[in-house]
């Protein structure tokens, strides 16, 4: 359904009984898929205990785009989500961001703890900075399998760089062709998202609004504001579910994290938890929320 929230038109996703506890899910990004992939296949097995409440956030997918020169900010995504709390008349709900969600969920519950109850991170960055770094990192260890020295010491060179590289990591996703799939994956299965993503059958510009949302946000280049520090702040019971084969969620924020609550791992899983070890998944967020 469409939902009018802060001056734009939001698609917005309910499922689950009313009468049960709330989860807001956060998707990650920026733009990309919404939260296509997360309703069409988790949503449904959490419902059985819990009504999922997503979004696709603001300027993303099937929501309302940016205007030309409209002004963008963190803030404005998570003003949305509270005011998106308010107009379906939740009360207070627990939070679950996935990778770039999981940023955006930080924030939101350090904004606006009277209205969380316990935030759920799967493959979340709390520094896009160390998250780059590590993915560099990773491409450098499949290029060196490839035998390309030269491109392995390339990464290994720019993830000492304290320096946005979201375009040389695009040009080296390209450079490694099919190979690319084992950065961010578990398994031989790549193409699971591409096949939701053509299922879907949605229209061509409502992927140019992702795409154009994603070079906004990292334009705009507050994401870089590492959350790292504000950890220790958060007043809401956490978990973090970490896939053993993700870059993302880096060992250096693990570590960072696990000060501050439980860490959950997957050993089969990289940077998708719920589609890499699905069964799993949702045990593990109902029982974390259960244990509430």
């Amino acid at each position: 359904m469409k939902m009018q929230i802060r001056g734009k038109q939001l698609h917005v996703e309910v499922v689950g009984p009313e009468t049960a506890p709330t989860m807001l899910y956060l998707h990650g990004g920026p733009g990309g898929l919404g939260c296509l992939d997360f309703m069409a296949t988790q949503a449904p097995a959490l419902a059985r205990a819990v009504r999922v409440v997503a979004f696709d956030q603001r300027g993303t997918l099937r929501s309302e785009g940016y205007a030309d020169g409209e002004r963008i900010s963190l803030h404005e995504l998570i003003a949305d989500a509270e005011a998106l709390r308010v107009a379906l008349g939740v009360e207070r709900w627990a939070v679950l961001g996935h990778s770039y969600g999981g940023y955006l969920a930080v924030l939101y519950a350090l904004v606006y703890p009277q209205s969380v109850t316990a935030l759920l991170l799967e493959s979340p960055t709390f520094s896009f900075t160390l998250s780059e770094q590590s993915l560099l990192r990773k491409n450098a260890a499949l290029f060196a399998e490839m035998g390309d020295a030269a491109n392995a010491a390339r990464c290994l060179a720019l993830a000492e760089v304290d320096e946005p590289h979201d375009a040389v990591l695009w040009e080296l996703g390209n450079l490694l062709g099919e190979r690319a799939g084992g950065v961010m994956h578990a398994g031989e299965d790549w193409q699971f998202l591409n096949r939701i993503a053509a299922a879907a059958g949605l229209p061509g510009e409502v992927w140019a609004n992702s795409a154009r949302t994603r070079a906004l946000v990292l334009a705009e280049g507050s994401i870089y504001a590492s959350v790292i520090p504000r950890l220790g702040d958060l007043a809401v019971p956490a978990l973090l579910m970490k896939g053993e084969h993700d870059p993302i969620t880096c060992e250096k924020q693990v570590a960072a994290f696990a000060a501050r609550g439980r860490v959950e791992r997957f050993a089969n899983a990289g940077h998708w938890i719920r589609h890499e070890e699905a069964a799993r998944y949702t045990e593990t967020v109902l029982s974390f929320l259960a244990s509430l």
